[in-house]
C-alpha cells in the first residue's frame, strides 16, 4: 500500500495518547501526552524524572501498548568540549519518533523542564513540571 505524506501525517498525528498528569508536559509532547504506537525516547541526566515518567506511564496503560525508551546521558569522549549525550549515540535518535530531554535545574528541588528535541507532528518547545509525592504534576 503506498501512502503519500498528508496520508503519513494524518496517521501518526490521530494516534491515541496516555496523559502524564502534567499539562504543560503534555503539551510539550504536541500530542495530549505519550503517543500509542509509536517510539519514545525520554532522555536525561539522573534524577531529572526518567524512571518516574516511566513508572507512571506504565501504570495507566491498562494493556495497551507504547514503547518508552529512557537513555541515560554520557559524556561523549573525544570532544573537546566533553559534550554531554544520550548514552545510545546519534544513531539512536534517528530511530525513534519522539525525542525528549528532562533536566532539573540547580537550586530547584522538584521542579523539571522537558525540552522536546524531536516530533514527526509538533514543533520544539519547552515545558516545566513537578515531581512530588504522587509523581509527576504541573506546577501550580
Amino acid at each position: 500500500m503506498i501512502i503519500n505524506a498528508a496520508g503519513l501525517w494524518q496517521k501518526e498525528t490521530s494516534l491515541p495518547t496516555i496523559a502524564t498528569f502534567s499539562r504543560s508536559l503534555d503539551n510539550v509532547l504536541g500530542n495530549n501526552g505519550i503517543q500509542l504506537g509509536s517510539i519514545t525516547e525520554v532522555l536525561g541526566l539522573s534524577g531529572t524524572g526518567k524512571t518516574q515518567l516511566c513508572s507512571q506511564i506504565t501504570r495507566r496503560l491498562g494493556g495497551r501498548s507504547s514503547i518508552v525508551l529512557m537513555n541515560q546521558m554520557s559524556t561523549r569522549i573525544g570532544l573537546s568540549t566533553g559534550a554531554v549525550v544520550g548514552a545510545l549515540g546519534d544513531g539512536w535518535a534517528h530511530r525513534c519518533n519522539i525525542r525528549l530531554l528532562l533536566s532539573a535545574p540547580r537550586n530547584v528541588d522538584a521542579e523539571r523542564v522537558a525540552a522536546l528535541l524531536k516530533s514527526n507532528s509538533s514543533p520544539e518547545t519547552v515545558g516545566r513540571f513537578r515531581i512530588c509525592q504522587d509523581g509527576i504534576r504541573d506546577i501550580l
